[in-house]
């Protein structure tokens, strides 16, 4: 194995270890250090440095994310460490894989999203409008109280994807072992 494909093996390990620490650290406390996304966009360069990523199409990438995950946090639609840890995965995505993990990362979210809205009662709510015998327990509050999802588990699931794209090489080793 030649030492650039090391390289590129370890900066997809780290890329995915740090993506899968903001995924615990979100499914613990729902916040996502800025350390973790600052490290996942600065280890970007150093992969793509060495030919693995395209530097240019990672940052448009990454802006266009970011632009709009502002506007998203800014209606608070999405939380600030969500948006962050995604525009740095959005860097080693590009431009060519930027949609079908932001597909992934929706998908994942929606199926998480509606699990928690039934988690804390929504359905209950729901079916009490048109079925008088269902009826509100006291414990449960509205939705929009308790209903808190951890993005972060999405968007790793995105970032997994994204590595796992990068790096048939990483593919055909793990095969060797």
């Amino acid at each position: 194995m030649t030492g650039s494909i090391t390289i590129q093996i370890l900066a997809l390990l780290a890329f995915c270890g740090l993506a899968a620490a903001a995924m615990v650290s979100d499914l613990r406390s729902f916040r996502i250090p800025n350390r973790i996304s600052f490290a996942v966009a600065a280890l970007f360069p150093v992969y793509a440095l060495y030919g693995f990523g395209d530097l240019r199409s990672g940052l448009l990438a990454a802006g266009i994310v970011f632009a709009i995950g502002l506007f998203l946090f800014a209606r608070g639609w999405m939380g600030g460490g969500d948006v962050k840890l995604l525009a740095a995965a959005s860097l080693w995505a590009g431009t060519d894989l930027v949609l079908p993990m932001i597909l992934i990362v929706s998908i994942t979210g929606g199926v998480m999203s509606i699990a928690e809205w039934v988690r804390t009662g929504g359905l209950t709510r729901l079916l009490s409008r048109y079925i008088p015998t269902i009826g509100l327990g006291a414990s449960l509050t509205s939705a929009r109280e308790q209903a808190v999802v951890p993005y972060g588990v999405a968007i790793f699931a995105g970032a997994l994807y994204v590595a796992v794209t990068r790096a048939p090489v990483l593919t055909s080793f793990l095969e060797t072992i």
